[in-house]
């Protein structure tokens, strides 16, 4: 399957948001299962009675921790990967 363009009207990154969340689908189009932050972020503000602007900021911000978490997991990753050791050859 091919990677669908980027949207670029807020409006319709919007709905395609919603529709992963609640759907399970991947932005990207891709099929797979899918830990949808989206989903327990916009329950929780609907349940507190964010206004929009209020719910996408705490989506924002989420989103961008999880994915200061998963680049400190790759960093850790690559570092605890043991690699050959250099030989140089004159």
């Amino acid at each position: 399957m091919t990677t669908p363009d980027l949207p670029l009207d807020p409006r319709d990154m919007r709905k395609r948001i919603m529709r992963a969340a609640y759907r399970g689908e991947r932005l990207d189009g891709k099929h797979g299962l899918t830990v949808s932050i989206a989903h327990a972020v916009l329950r929780t503000a609907e349940h507190a009675g964010y206004s929009g602007e209020d719910t996408m900021t705490m989506l924002a911000y989420h989103a961008i921790l999880q994915l200061e978490q998963m680049q400190d997991l790759l960093t850790e990753q690559v570092s605890l990967t043991p690699s050959p050791p250099m030989v140089f050859i004159k």
